[in-house]
């Protein structure tokens, strides 16, 4: 199967599947189609977006949070990730398995008031918090996902009103909002102080042991006099016969490595993570080695 068929296909045969309840009991047609919109909108997109929006705060530094250590949030969600999963529960039984039971349980009301808090909050992160430059990109369609606490509101709004069991839910949801704060403090003081611009990530692998990563020899470049090894002059020059070959992919992959580069560069912190990154980058340069020559002579 093609990486491109997986892609499409996976999140349209979990959709199906998790709609196919629907279709029990000589239930209507209309009401299985209704199914596969929740169980896309409603269940599939948030919690992928949910889980897959962590993976911003490996782009953040310091000097990239716009409200301090409340941006460590972009990771620490995962604590709140019970309360997610509890509430996606809800909606999915409420929407999809009873739609028209005459009485829910408890926990489907429980269920749907954590929802709207939860996804309300990380809502208005978003749109308040979030981290700057081009890793605000990879929240915008967290924005999109403006419609949830709205329809848990919705939801949770139709369910006969109970006092002592919304309290219970607030008491029961505390835990998990403190252990996130707590984790959110930790996590950004863990984060580079700085987004090291002048330094890319093979820059970085030179910082490694000499024995290892060596022989180093200073040369000039833009004016400057550096200190580099042999793979990172191979990098030079592969990249300087891409850019003459093909000017627009290169510019594209510079645009990328401009922006991923120093960022991870800057958590290359200690020898032995340089002396790591230069090993892995070892296949790489073998790979550039031979392929380099071609891309020259065209």
């Amino acid at each position: 199967m093609e990486v491109k068929q997986l892609i499409w296909g996976a999140p349209i045969a979990i959709t199906i599947l998790l709609a196919l309840p629907a279709l029990s009991g000589n239930r209507p047609l209309a009401h299985f189609l209704r199914a596969l919109g929740v169980s896309f909108a409603g269940v599939l997109v948030p919690l992928f977006f949910y889980f897959a929006s962590t993976l911003a705060f490996l782009l953040m530094t310091k000097d990239s949070c716009t409200c301090g250590w409340v941006d460590g949030f972009m990771l620490s969600k995962l604590a709140l990730a019970p309360l997610v999963l509890f509430s996606t529960a809800s909606l999915y039984w409420i929407e999809v398995l009873w739609p028209n039971a005459p009485d829910r349980p408890d926990w489907v009301r429980l269920g749907l008031y954590c929802g709207a808090i939860t996804w309300g909050v990380g809502i208005i992160y978003a749109l308040t918090c979030g981290p700057i430059s081009g890793s605000r990109s990879i929240l915008r369609p967290l924005l999109g996902l403006s419609y949830l606490p709205v329809w848990y509101t919705w939801r949770a709004c139709q369910q006969p009103s109970s006092r002592p069991l919304h309290l219970l839910a607030t008491i029961a949801m505390v835990p998990f909002w403190i252990g996130s704060a707590i984790w959110a403090s930790i996590a950004f003081e863990r984060l580079p102080s700085n987004s090291g611009h002048n330094c890319f990530v093979v820059t970085a692998a030179t910082r490694g042991h000499r024995r290892l990563v060596g022989p180093l020899f200073e040369i000039e470049r833009h004016g400057h006099t550096r200190q580099v090894n042999q793979q990172l002059l191979t990098f030079w020059q592969f990249e300087s016969a891409w850019q003459r070959c093909s000017p627009s992919t290169h510019a594209h992959f510079r645009a990328i490595y401009n922006f991923l580069g120093p960022r991870v560069a800057a958590r290359i912190r200690t020898r032995w993570a340089a002396d790591a990154v230069y090993l892995l980058l070892k296949p790489i340069e073998l790979i550039v080695t031979m392929i380099g020559p071609t891309i020259s002579n065209r």
